[in-house]
């Protein structure tokens, strides 16, 4: 009886964490939380300027829910990452979950640091349709803008 009890306190507690990273949402590579609602398409970092473009899962749609995509920018100072802002890319549910999700959704992505800090891309609508225009997103007077 001993011997069962200390044999079940490490399994005990190897399930419990990994209930807990089941109930939080999380994964190995962090790209996604909340059940797989959001993924992180691509991320990216110039020095003190970092981007990270998102795809936010819709409700409804049946076998082809919608995705809608956002970007949010951060600028780094003496005390961490300060968010400049977050905008949609296209429009709300504007793409394809199952297409959005996929590795190779996003091409072009281009980050510029310095005085004129951007970021630009585009996003794969569907393989038959193809990509999208070209997002283009800058910092103006530290806010997170349309370019």
């Amino acid at each position: 009886m001993e011997r069962v009890s200390w044999v079940r306190k490490p399994m005990v507690t190897v399930m419990a964490a990994t209930l807990a990273a089941g109930v939080l949402g999380a994964t190995p590579s962090g790209s996604t939380a909340g059940g797989g609602r959001r993924k992180n398409i691509a991320v990216s970092r110039a020095h003190d300027f970092r981007v990270v473009v998102t795809a936010v899962r819709g409700s409804g749609g049946g076998d082809a829910p919608p995705a809608t995509v956002r970007i949010k920018a951060f600028e780094r100072s003496a005390d961490g990452w300060h968010r400049l802002g977050s905008l949609r890319a296209g429009r709300q549910n504007g793409y394809f979950w199952k297409v959005i999700g996929k590795p190779g959704s996003i091409r072009g992505f281009t980050l510029t640091n310095g005085d004129a800090r951007r970021a630009s891309f585009r996003l794969r609508i569907s393989p038959s349709i193809g990509w999208s225009r070209v997002f283009r997103f800058r910092v103006q007077n530290g806010e997170l803008v349309r370019a």
